[in-house]
């Protein structure tokens, strides 16, 4: 099958030349000629050996698999529906700069199952990666998509919900200190905040009352303090300061704000900073084979 390098560019309907539409007439005419080299056995028993390649040309891996790890179990509840002894919630989760999922995976840990999931990202492997793991989410584009009539839509398309919970870790380019020069919420990417502060008026207008509408929004801590205080005062409420090492050895400070009162938890402490509430959440980092 490896032969048939511009048969497959023909039959996929991308134009090619005439010398290369000969070429894949060739490639169909080498393995007829030679198909009588070629032989499969149907009734061969299955391999208890499982391989694995990283198409490099120069290596590769083998090895034998007999069982899913814990990991690949909880993958595996992932894809179903109706995943065993996880509670349905009347919850909409509305992800928006939707990456790979990180919102979606939030319910799997605690749990729940939603209502409804629905993801908006511009990256197309991004949102590959997310359909793979949630095929029942719906997953769009661009969030500057979205209108009143498409949220009149969800309504529609889940109307029991009692909830509407919306993450937005929205772009960080002009906001993070790094860039040098930067524009903050005025520049081309971090100005997409302006589109979650428009999602959250929309909401109310269709739901109503009759759902309350929850927003958890997150950004680098990096940020200018003045910039940090024009998305509190946009926001109405206070960020939350989290530092990854506390619990994972990976630095990345970050500032998440939310109109949903946290309750107390057990072994986390929260300082008031005066602009901000930094959160400290200490615990033992997980077994390597955890996390790589």
């Amino acid at each position: 099958m490896a032969s048939l390098h511009w048969v497959w560019k023909w039959l996929s309907n991308k134009k090619i030349s005439c010398s290369q539409y000969l070429r894949a007439r060739r490639e169909l005419a080498t393995l007829l000629l030679g198909s009588c080299l070629f032989h499969t056995f149907l009734g061969a028993s299955v391999s208890n050996t499982a391989t694995a390649s990283d198409a490099s040309g120069t290596g590769g891996a083998i090895g034998q698999s007999t069982k899913f790890t814990e990991e690949g179990q909880d993958f595996g509840r992932a894809l179903t529906k109706t995943a065993v002894g996880c509670p349905r919630v009347p919850v909409l989760v509305l992800s928006l700069f939707n990456g790979i999922g990180g919102a979606f995976r939030a319910y799997d840990l605690v749990g729940a199952k939603p209502a409804g999931l629905i993801g908006f990202d511009v990256s197309k492997p991004a949102t590959r990666v997310t359909s793979r793991r949630w095929p029942h989410a719906v997953l769009k584009g661009d969030v500057r998509e979205i209108d009143k009539k498409m949220v009149k839509g969800w309504l529609l398309q889940y109307p029991h919900v009692t909830q509407v919970d919306v993450w937005a870790g929205f772009p960080c380019v002009d906001l993070s200190a790094v860039k040098l020069g930067r524009l903050n919420l005025r520049g081309e990417h971090s100005g997409l905040f302006s589109e979650v502060l428009r999602v959250l008026e929309l909401l109310p207008q269709v739901f109503g009352r009759r759902s309350k509408i929850y927003f958890y929004v997150e950004n680098v801590s990096s940020m200018d303090k003045e910039a940090a205080h024009e998305i509190s005062m946009a926001l109405g409420v206070k960020p939350f300061k989290l530092q990854s090492p506390d619990a994972v050895p990976i630095s990345r400070p970050r500032f998440c704000w939310t109109n949903k009162d946290l309750p107390w938890m057990k072994g986390v402490t929260m300082l008031d900073k005066g602009d901000y509430f930094e959160i400290v959440a200490e615990c033992e980092y997980p077994l390597v084979q955890q996390w790589i």
